[in-house]
């Protein structure tokens, strides 16, 4: 059971990490 709520929570936070690079890459280039 724990397992899968830390699996849940490293996935979100893994979701979050690569939107955000994403996201400052987007405003990096200017688009």
């Amino acid at each position: 059971m724990l397992k899968r709520v830390g699996l849940f929570i490293l996935t979100n936070i893994a979701v979050i990490a690569i939107v955000t690079v994403i996201f400052a890459l987007l405003q990096a280039l200017g688009i």
